[in-house]
């Protein structure tokens, strides 16, 4: 079973979907302060010690919205998210790797 005191401090960020770099279902994050290619916008998450997490989704203009949940280890490596709103979709995603520069994730 994995712990949080067993993720790498690398986790603990504010991580953005780089879609071009997806490969079927592998999802492909990078940092905040990547030099990420132009785009109509990008979702992202920010995973707190706590367990407290930052959603950060594309709004109707194209701006950023945030939505605060909360996260917490399912099963090993497995990832359970879930919103403050209720109309929120709770998923689960496997943590493949994660690195100083790179997460990568398997959706479920």
């Amino acid at each position: 079973m994995l712990f949080i005191k067993d993720l790498p401090d690398a986790f603990f960020k504010y991580w953005i979907h780089l879609y071009e770099e997806d490969k079927e279902d592998k999802k492909i994050f990078h940092p905040s302060s990547y030099n990420f290619p132009r785009s109509r916008g990008r979702q992202g998450f920010e995973f707190k010690r706590n367990g407290d997490l930052i959603f950060y989704s594309i709004g109707p203009t194209d701006r950023v919205q945030e939505q605060n949940g909360y996260w917490k280890i399912d099963e090993e490596n497995k990832i359970k998210i879930a919103f403050d709103d209720p109309k929120l979709r709770t998923y689960t995603f496997t943590i493949l790797s994660c690195e100083e520069n790179i997460l990568r994730v398997k959706d479920l």
